[in-house]
């Protein structure tokens, strides 16, 4: 998931410091267009499954298994990558674009 840190740092200019996923377990297995709405840094995981564990949706815990299938289904999780609460960018990002515009302008200024 750190694609995703990384994506929203370089659009936005910012540091992955300043960057965090949550995560939010489904109420449901399979995405569908309506489950899963498309919006700008989020991502849904789906096809996951659990070994030796059961998901109860009620509860939003792992649980021992009820059932004597190996795998379990686990249901689609939410990833959306945000700034972090009370973090500033405290301009720790290097633009390199920008540094070779920079350097370059003042090297073509000195003869």
């Amino acid at each position: 998931m750190n694609t995703h840190l990384q994506r929203r740092a370089r659009s936005e200019g910012v540091p992955t410091r300043v960057l965090e996923n949550t995560y939010e377990v489904m109420d449901f297995h399979q995405p569908t267009m309506e489950l899963c709405p498309t919006a700008q840094y989020t991502s849904y995981l789906h096809g996951l499954s659990l070994q030796g564990a059961e998901w109860d949706c009620d509860l939003k815990l792992l649980v021992e298994p009820a059932t004597p299938a190996q795998f379990q289904e686990f249901p689609c999780v939410k990833c959306v990558t945000e700034r972090k609460p009370g973090v500033e960018n405290d301009g720790g990002y290097l633009d390199t674009a920008a540094l070779h515009k920079v350097a370059t302008e003042q090297f073509d200024d000195n003869p």
